[in-house]
């Protein structure tokens, strides 16, 4: 998954080249399979996968190879169905490449969405996992240990 040291335009064409794994293709899967992304335009981005009897769902938050950028707003129906689709008594993970909620919101994964919206897309991506059993969600970037007990789907509680 892309951090934010590869968030241009030009990792975002490079990174699935580079790593083709993310696609479900190249050497080095150790038996993971059932690759998808949610558009064309994000394979290889954002994707989930199954590896053993897990559900794995890694999702992009950065500047796309259209130049553009969302954070994952456009992105939650994807995760929803992905994970619902998933089989009966399996682990199911999420991971982002910075905090889905924070004290501060300017650093989250709806970068690119007007403020005034966070709260209802960080409301509707916690409940899509919520909804689908998500017991762990995963996060990067920040250079602290920070653990949260989600009350989904509410804000979480961090500590």
């Amino acid at each position: 998954m892309r951090g934010n040291h590869e968030s241009s335009t030009a990792a975002a064409k490079e990174f699935p080249i580079a790593f083709p794994q993310t696609s479900g293709t190249g050497s080095r899967l150790f038996g993971a399979r059932d690759f998808s992304s949610p558009t064309t335009s994000l394979a290889g981005l954002s994707y989930s996968f199954k590896y053993n009897n897990a559900t794995l769902v890694l999702l992009d938050q950065f500047t796309r190879k259209s130049d553009t950028v969302t954070g994952v707003a456009d992105q939650i129906d994807w995760l929803d169905s992905t994970l619902a689709a998933r089989p009966a008594n399996t682990a199911r993970l999420s991971f982002f490449p910075i905090k889905i909620s924070a004290a501060a919101i300017m650093r989250t994964v709806f970068s690119g969405v007007l403020p005034l919206r966070i709260p209802m897309y960080r409301t509707t991506s916690t409940g899509a996992c919520a909804s689908n059993g998500v017991r762990y969600f995963m996060s990067g970037h920040d250079h602290m240990h920070l653990r949260s007990i989600m009350a989904s789907p509410g804000p979480a509680m961090e500590s």
